[in-house]
């Protein structure tokens, strides 16, 4: 993401178990780190909840990978 750049914002709650975190993200965050760098967002984890940040027309796409791996 680029300075001036418009963001968006998006918290996805998982509700599962503990280690749906750990499923989504991938061992040793693989899946998010291969998200970040194909649609350009940024993702955060915080307990039961992913974080969700980038250019608005990459957020849905991330959104529905993520439901996908859940």
């Amino acid at each position: 993401m680029s300075e001036g750049q418009v963001v968006a914002t998006v918290s996805i709650s998982i509700t599962d178990t503990p280690e749906a975190v750990v499923r989504v993200l991938g061992p040793q965050d693989v899946n998010r780190k291969l998200l970040e760098r194909r649609l350009g967002v940024r993702l955060t984890s915080r307990g039961e909840t992913i974080v969700v940040h980038g250019p608005p027309e990459t957020i849905a796409g991330a959104e529905r990978i993520l439901s996908q791996l859940l």
